[in-house]
């Protein structure tokens, strides 16, 4: 009764305006939304879970309309990006058309699903952050039932995030409740499957950087510090330093694996994803460099063997150098 009470109060505020005009004029849904809690955010499959409710308020003559064609208000709208519609949930909480003192009715509905969040970006992942959304749009064959076009709107405050929206490794960093500029156009069966108007949730999210960081990219930092070292080894110890590149690119390609496991197949390079490639190429490079003073080392004189090896010491300390110089821009980059 309290929860009814307050949202009533928020609705006499959020529906001042009346909805009237002749058939030809489109009928509106306003629509204010809470989302109590978000779950099993999954980065590789980019779905969620929401449990919330949903608040629907028209106009006398809609409400009398969807009596007379035996509708309910929830009929009229659907989740654009829920998933399994059949494994999720959505109760009335309202007796019928409640109204509220602005002459205006309204539905309340509580509702418990998974969504899809197609527009997450990854190309900064571990860092940067995600959007999950929330999206309502007019039923496809709304206008047919209706016998005139249907639009949603978002009330002005009509929004509300409970205290478990928080998602493991982000950090809650906003949210808002939004009309967006939407119209899809279709040829199909005569146009009916058009839609002029849609409303979106939008929960943003920032990375904990800190986490990130030592997650994915302290491990990585660590196996290419031991590479980077390697060279400072003697070069009478020609097996030991030969032996190193090869289990660092082990080492390496299980940790890229094991990261890659937790993102989708994605067309384009995230920042991990350029720190791996680089490493490998910085690997197979100490490798080489390895080879070739290996070789020198054997070929040259013992009285040339000052000269070879005042060589052999530039080349790997150049080889560092541009190592570290390649990792700087690649972040430098990426930011």
């Amino acid at each position: 009764m309290t929860l009814l009470l307050l949202w009533r109060g928020m609705f006499i505020v959020g529906f001042l305006v009346p909805a009237t005009g002749s058939a030809a004029d489109p009928a509106t849904i306003a629509i204010a939304m809470r989302l109590d809690n978000i779950s099993g955010f999954s980065t590789r499959e980019k779905t969620f879970s929401v449990d919330g409710t949903l608040w629907l308020s028209y106009s006398d003559e809609l409400a009398g309309a969807l009596d007379a064609r035996n509708i309910k208000p929830i009929d009229l709208i659907l989740f654009q990006n829920r998933l399994n519609p059949w494994d999720s949930t959505i109760d009335q909480l309202t007796h019928g058309h409640a109204r509220l003192a602005s002459g205006r009715q309204y539905s309340g509905y509580q509702f418990a699903a998974t969504f899809y969040a197609n527009e997450i970006d990854y190309q900064h992942f571990p860092f940067g952050g995600i959007t999950l959304s929330v999206v309502v749009e007019p039923r496809v064959g709304a206008a047919e039932l209706l016998g005139r076009e249907l639009r949603v709107a978002v009330v002005p405050d009509g929004a509300e995030l409970g205290s478990r929206a928080g998602l493991s490794g982000y950090d809650l960093d906003r949210w808002a409740f939004v009309d967006e500029a939407y119209k899809r156009s279709t040829k199909i069966v005569g146009g009916a499957a058009a839609t002029e108007s849609r409303a979106v949730f939008n929960v943003y999210y920032t990375a904990n950087n800190y986490a990130a960081a030592v997650k994915w990219v302290l491990p990585l930092t660590v196996v290419m510090l031991i590479m980077l070292l390697t060279p400072s080894l003697s070069g009478s110890l020609v097996s030991e330093r030969l032996a190193v590149p090869p289990t660092i690119l082990l080492t390496i390609a299980l940790m890229q694996q094991s990261y890659r496991e937790n993102l989708p197949s994605v067309p384009y390079l995230t920042f991990l994803d350029k720190l791996y490639a680089y490493s490998f190429v910085v690997t197979l490079a100490f490798f080489l460099s390895f080879i070739w003073a290996a070789n020198a080392q054997r070929a040259s004189s013992r009285t040339d063997d000052v000269g070879q090896a005042g060589r052999r010491s530039r080349v790997d300390l150049a080889t560092q150098a541009l190592t570290l110089v390649g990792y700087i821009l690649i972040v430098a980059i990426s930011a």
